[in-house]
């Protein structure tokens, strides 16, 4: 025993040593090798990076340089985000940025920014990171400063990712892609590898197929860099993608392997995400104590740091339901009325981001860009002129543009023959289903209750048209229907065959194909009319729409009724 306790003493001893004199050693390099080695160190390993940045920071304090000691306070706060330290990694951002401010600097102050930016949005304070990146994005534009633009738009990227407008976020990606390309390749090695990182992440919710693409050059960049971090990022990417093919045997393996990678980079935010989808595995091999212990895992992460994220609502939700399965109904409830206060606050948090997007980043975006396009017009005149005179050309181009022209006619005609067949098959349908023998048929083919009330309900919906509010979101019918938007969601993607956005847009779409078709009044309206009375909000949304489902303009479909008749 005593032998034991000292060997322990002995061994804490020499670790202590060990350790401070691996801090007098680092105290010999000057603060520029301290910095550049913290940098090299930063995503392959940010434990032994920090005890650089701490040395940058000790060596500063020595030297009594203030700009240095605030740089390494940046450092500190970088690294301490990415190891999950996010009290302290704020606590020295703020203390670097009021310096920023004093001393007038304005490339530190960015700086600072940047990883305050990173620290709230890991944390969940979307409304503060998302300030901060438009705050950036404004700096980058006025001063021409690409590599600010590329960052800000990064970051608004992954927010957008994380609300679920992935379209956005993919645009945004694939812009910064092409922006990275073009710079030296010291600037460009990082941005690039976090750019395919990202896009492989938003690809995996929304494409399976390019999600497998960008997840595969994850694994090349991790290979080629030997970069773990990138490595933990492809297991767990991957991992996603064979779990939504249902090979959850093998997905766990994968997760399990990003998991080794990430627990020893120290890399806790991570692990939440890789504990969450570990749990789900286990739940859907009826696993369901596995379930629990591993999700509680993640659960503690955030406990411990004392972050908010919307992927909290479906940890929650897979606590409730693995409750269930082990009949400890208390426990369930318990997490019920989490999830319940969750889902309301998430859909807040959704709808400002969203909000605070269109109006104070997209829209500014939208300007620079038609600015842009007008003063790329005056050029394309100066060009068509000098194509005005070149007879062959302009000859060869009108010819094309009449075969492509009366081609897109017959196709257009094709359509909308096919169009007044849909319309015929429409009224049809309504007018041979009967309410009873429908709803045998629904309750043979769904045996969930609660998602046959809830089917039940949509057809009622339905069939007083409510969905032509223009106020319909995926809240305000989940109030209605008494469930929450992600079992609504669930339900209509697994038997509408839809997304909820697409599901409402069909059902005004096909309303209005019959009401122009039946309707002489509603035939003379304006496009503007028709969208306010279908609940578009401007006539915009309605004809993408419109072209989107049927393959042609409203106009062009008015056009011919009005023909016909």
């Amino acid at each position: 025993m005593y032998r034991y306790i000292f060997f322990t003493y002995c061994l804490f001893f020499l670790c202590c040593y060990c350790g401070h004199a691996q801090q007098d050693s680092l105290q010999k390099l000057t603060y520029k090798d301290l910095k550049s080695t913290y940098w090299s160190l930063r995503n392959k390993n940010p434990k032994k990076a920090k005890r650089y940045a701490t040395a940058a920071l000790e060596k500063a304090i020595t030297e009594q340089n203030d700009m240095q000691k605030n740089i390494a306070f940046v450092f500190l706060s970088d690294i301490d985000n990415i190891l999950g330290n996010y009290e302290t990694a704020l606590k020295n951002i703020k203390t670097v940025i009021h310096y920023a401010d004093f001393k007038k600097n304005e490339t530190l102050k960015i700086y600072a920014l940047k990883v305050q930016s990173s620290i709230y949005r890991n944390i969940g304070n979307y409304d503060k990171a998302l300030k901060i990146n438009i705050q950036l994005n404004t700096i980058a534009k006025a001063s021409n400063n690409i590599l600010l633009e590329i960052d800000s738009k990064h970051d608004i990227g992954l927010m957008k990712n994380e609300i679920g407008v992935y379209e956005d976020a993919i645009l945004y990606f694939l812009e910064n892609l092409e922006a990275i390309n073009t710079l030296p390749e010291k600037k460009r090695t990082s941005r690039h590898t976090k750019t395919i990182i990202a896009l492989a992440a938003t690809y995996v919710n929304t494409d399976l197929e390019k999600g497998i693409l960008y997840t595969n050059k994850v694994k090349e960049i991790a290979e080629k860099n030997n970069d773990q971090i990138t490595l933990g990022y492809y297991f767990m990417f991957k991992g996603k993608i064979v779990f939504k093919q249902k090979l959850y045997e093998e997905a766990l393996e994968l997760f399990n392997s990003s998991e080794n990678v990430f627990r020893t980079l120290a890399y806790e935010r991570n692990l939440f995400t890789v504990y969450r989808y570990k749990a789900k595995c286990h739940y859907e091999l009826q696993q369901f104590e596995q379930a629990i212990s591993t999700a509680l895992k993640a659960k503690k992460i955030k406990d411990k740091k004392q972050f908010r994220h919307i992927e909290l609502l479906d940890l929650h939700w897979l606590l409730v339901d693995s409750y269930k399965k082990v009949n400890l109904l208390e426990r369930a409830e318990e997490h019920y009325k989490i999830a319940r206060e969750l889902s309301k606050k998430n859909d807040v948090t959704k709808t400002n981001i969203y909000t605070t997007l269109k109006d104070k980043y997209d829209i500014e975006n939208f300007k620079s860009q038609i600015k842009i396009l007008t003063s790329t017009s005056k050029k394309e005149q100066l060009y068509r002129k000098i194509l005005f005179y070149t007879g062959i050309t302009l000859f060869t181009f009108l010819l094309l543009f009449m075969i492509r022209f009366y081609q897109q006619k017959k196709r257009n005609k094709e359509k909308f023959a096919n169009l007044l067949a849909h319309i015929k098959k429409l009224e049809d349908d309504t007018k041979k289903i009967e309410v009873k023998s429908a709803k045998k048929d629904i309750e043979q083919k769904v045996p969930d209750i609660k998602v046959l009330q809830i089917l039940k309900a949509l057809d009622k919906f339905e069939a007083k048209k409510e969905y032509l509010n223009p106020k319909t979101s995926l809240a305000t019918v989940a109030k209605k229907l008494n469930t929450n938007t992600k079992y609504l969601s669930n339900t209509i993607n697994e038997y509408k065959k839809q997304t909820f956005i697409n599901y409402i847009t069909s059902l005004r779409v096909n309303y209005a194909l019959q009401r122009i078709k039946n309707d002489k009044v509603f035939r003379s309206y304006s496009i503007k009319g028709m969208a306010e009375e279908l609940g578009f909000k401007s006539q915009g949304p309605f004809a993408r729409a419109f072209k989107k489902q049927t393959g042609i303009y409203p106009s062009y479909f008015i056009k011919n009724i009005v023909s016909n008749s």
